[in-house]
């Protein structure tokens, strides 16, 4: 999706999940696929498609799951590289607020489970975003997929999308 389709597209979305509150979830890939660990890592796995796979993977689990749950959880999910090329998604779920710890606690089970295979690292986080702070995370999101615009070459490179979002949107 080129740039200037993503940035209506987000507004959109913002516009139409107005009143939840969002969960921002943070995926990062183990060890073994980043270059630099305070030195170099010898055991690097180089191929950053695999890395792609994983993490797609991994949020495929985590979204399975939720739906077993929740029939619709609006979302929308960001690749960005890590300094070092290493890939980590960022997720932002819409949810009302009743229903928030319950989603917590289904993505936070579901992410061990992963990490016990290996498949996530241990850096994952998961933040409550206020509906307040909707509007901040929405524009960070932005920033980060034109930030990442010098590395679209890359990205069509490695047959990656820098940017997905839940149907109906």
């Amino acid at each position: 999706m080129p740039i200037k389709k993503i940035q209506p597209t987000v507004r959109r979305i913002q516009k139409q999940n107005n009143g939840k509150i969002g969960l921002l979830l943070t995926l990062v890939l183990p060890i073994p696929y980043h270059r630099y660990v305070n030195e170099i890592n010898y055991s690097y796995y180089s191929n950053t498609k695999i890395g792609y796979e994983v993490l797609q993977k991994s949020s495929e689990d985590i979204n399975i799951r939720i739906a077993d749950r929740f029939k619709k959880t609006p979302h929308i999910r960001i690749a960005e590289p890590h300094y070092d090329l290493a890939l980590l998604f960022h997720i932002l779920y819409w949810i009302e607020e009743e229903n928030y710890d319950e989603l917590e606690k289904i993505i936070t089970k579901e992410i061990k489970r992963i990490q016990g295979l290996d498949k996530l690292g241990k850096q994952c986080d998961i933040k409550k975003i206020d509906n307040e702070d909707n509007t901040f995370a929405m524009k960070y999101m932005s920033k980060k997929i034109i930030d990442t615009r010098h590395l679209s070459d890359w990205y069509k490179f490695h047959d990656m999308r820098r940017f997905a979002h839940s149907k109906g949107y």
